[in-house]
């Protein structure tokens, strides 16, 4: 009887020890597929659904949808993205993005010309109830 509660209450600990691991692996999951897919709505200039659903609900508070979307109107494009780091810290993280982008440059003689360029953008992300956003660096 003792014997089958010692293994009883020692596969206990062990799942619960499991579920935690599995947790952490769930939130690390969780904000690589938000960073990807808001990176994807970068990329396609899905900005209604970036302000929606990505972006830190804090920063809705004081930036209204029409701003926000203004201000992306003439945002570069994207042509490429891959995640190359991803460092959380509790509730926030720092993930850089090495990404491919076309800049729209004006020439000397007025025309405009794109320079394909290969940069890499450091962003902050927080978390909120569970969900990773996105925080607003303007």
């Amino acid at each position: 009887m003792r014997i089958g509660r010692v293994l009883t209450g020692g596969f206990v600990v062990l799942a619960l020890l499991a579920g935690c691991q599995q947790q952490q692996a769930e939130s690390r999951a969780t904000l690589s597929d938000r960073v990807a897919k808001y990176w994807t709505l970068k990329q396609s200039k899905g900005w209604d659904e970036v302000y929606d659903q990505y972006l830190d609900p804090k920063a809705r508070e004081t930036v209204k949808k029409e701003a926000f979307l203004g201000r992306r109107r003439l945002a570069f494009d994207i042509l490429s993205f891959r995640t190359t780091e991803a460092k959380e810290e509790g509730d926030t993280a720092k993930v850089a993005v090495e990404n491919e982008v076309n800049f729209p440059i004006k020439s000397p003689t007025g025309e405009m010309q794109l320079i394909k360029k290969q940069v890499t953008t450091t962003e902050t992300w927080v978390r909120r109830d569970g969900t990773w956003y996105i925080q607003l660096e303007e």
